[in-house]
């Protein structure tokens, strides 16, 4: 038999989690208001008549896998926190969708393919990755909730640990 992980805090679930969402979650939402920044219709993507062209940012693999990696060993070596890991799960499948959508479109604009095509890739692949933008929103916004209602409650927990007894170091001060 394999010797059994001891279960780890819910503190150093939620930090892996924390961790995770910083990481990703704001670079994902920047690069994906960079590209529609410079589309002529979020509907229809490039026209091919745009003046800038923008292309789209990446969203490294090595940032989602590390990613999935922190909520994997959350998951399996810390407590179960059913609506947490819920929202996580859904959050990470909306990552990796999205990481996967946009690696072809960057590679498509940083190697100027749309010149040659006159975009024609560019408009098929658009409609797919705004539904998966669409999606990671959605999974980004539910997670993000849950998550800072888990981190509230379980940092009010602290605070009420200290003053029941009688602590008034530095930790008590951080939380209070």
């Amino acid at each position: 038999d394999l010797p059994q992980t001891p279960m780890r805090s819910e503190a150093w679930k939620l930090d892996r989690m924390i961790a995770c969402y910083n990481d990703a979650d704001e670079l994902a939402h920047a690069v994906i208001a960079g590209y529609m920044g410079w589309i002529a219709s979020t509907e229809k993507g490039p026209s091919g008549r745009e003046r800038l062209i923008g292309g789209i940012g990446e969203l490294p693999a090595p940032l989602v896998d590390k990613c999935s990696d922190q909520m994997h060993l959350a998951h399996t070596e810390g407590p179960a926190m059913r609506e947490l890991d819920g929202a996580a799960r859904a959050y990470l499948a909306a990552l990796r969708d999205l990481s996967m959508q946009i690696l072809p479109l960057h590679r498509y604009y940083q190697g100027g393919v749309y010149k040659e095509d006159r975009f024609a890739r560019g408009r098929s692949l658009h409609a797919r990755l705004m539904e998966s933008a669409r999606q990671f929103a959605r999974a980004s916004e539910a997670f993000s909730t849950v998550l800072d209602r888990e981190n509230e409650r379980h940092m009010l927990a602290q605070l009420a640990e200290l003053q029941e007894g009688g602590a008034r170091d530095a930790g008590y001060y951080r939380l209070a």
